[in-house]
């Protein structure tokens, strides 16, 4: 009997990686990439497609609540964007960086934590800012607030691009 317990046990953990194999499908049921295998960045915003800053730009504003965006680098040099010129935003993208990075010193010097990102609500329309590593991407939004989800999204896509362009350096 003891003998049984444990073969009982792999057969739990087995049933674990079966549910796990579906929650994988979905995501990938769009169109398989050559190797089958996503990288973070694609999982993100659900492509199989190579992905580079100007592709992003483009699968960024699409996200809901998003009009456009803009992907700079922490010194300002601009990667990729599509906000209209009327905009005039190439200035304040390329502040943002050491903007968010003062800001950031900041907040985590008055206790509240690391800063995620920052919301400029403006006379024309709010524009949310978000860092990490050596990028920061604008995005303008396509009216009010941008829900949580799409905001984390945002976040963790600027993740994925500083990773990227860590490596490329």
């Amino acid at each position: 009997a003891p003998v049984e317990l444990p073969r009982e046990t792999p057969e739990l953990a087995s049933a674990p990686k079966a549910e796990a194999a579906p929650a994988q499908k979905p995501t990938t049921a769009p169109a398989p990439s050559a190797t089958g295998i996503r990288t973070s960045l694609q999982n993100l915003l659900d492509t199989d497609e190579p992905l580079d800053a100007k592709s992003v730009v483009g699968h960024v504003s699409h996200l809901p609540g998003v009009s456009s965006c803009a992907i700079v680098f922490s010194d300002g040099l601009s990667l990729a964007g599509n906000i209209p010129a009327d905009y005039e935003a190439d200035a304040l993208c390329a502040m943002a960086p050491s903007i968010l990075k003062r800001i950031g010193e900041q907040m985590v010097g008055a206790k509240f934590g690391a800063l995620n990102s920052l919301t400029l609500f403006c006379g024309t329309t709010p524009i949310s800012l978000f860092a990490h590593g050596n990028i920061c991407l604008a995005a303008i939004h396509s009216g009010g607030e941008i829900a949580p989800e799409v905001r984390d999204r945002l976040g963790r896509t600027a993740q994925e691009l500083a990773r990227m362009y860590a490596q490329a350096a």
